[in-house]
């Protein structure tokens, strides 16, 4: 038991040791990083709000879509959404705004309420070739809309 915790730790370990690497790696022309997602603040159940992807670019790059998935935080399946990165989704929605330079703006729906980890990345264009970006993540905490 011991030797797999350590063996899961040193994998994490790892694994965010290469993520913080990758971020100070400069990118190749027309491409681009997510760095950042904001969600507004008190999102509530079947009210559309705003959510803020900020990125780093070279180039000419355009994004196609934005996509999102839901991980439930506090679900049966939650260890399993983590370490699979499966979820609910990916729901890849076309950008509302762009125009805040590097950041894109879509706008979101949920119907459950709950605290989940929204994971995001993006479709774009760069140099004449469909891509996907890195993603970020982060907590997000679903409220009821009240009658």
């Amino acid at each position: 038991m011991r030797t797999s915790l350590a063996f899961i730790g040193l994998a994490l370990a790892l694994g965010l040791a290469a993520c913080a690497g990758s971020s100070a790696d400069p990118l190749e022309p027309n491409r681009m990083r997510l760095t950042e997602i904001t969600v507004a603040d008190d999102p509530k159940t079947d009210v559309r709000y705003p959510v803020l992807l900020s990125y780093e670019a070279t180039g000419d790059v355009r994004i196609i879509h934005s996509c999102f998935t839901w991980l439930d935080e506090n679900g049966v399946s939650s260890w399993l959404d983590d370490w699979t990165g499966l979820g609910d989704g990916p729901y890849c929605l076309g950008p509302e705004s762009a125009e805040i330079p590097g950041a894109v703006t879509t706008m979101l729906v949920s119907g459950y309420p709950g605290t989940y980890r929204l994971r995001a990345y993006v479709r774009y264009e760069g140099g004449g070739e469909v891509l996907i970006s890195n993603a970020v993540s982060r907590e997000v905490i679903l409220t009821q809309r009240n009658p």
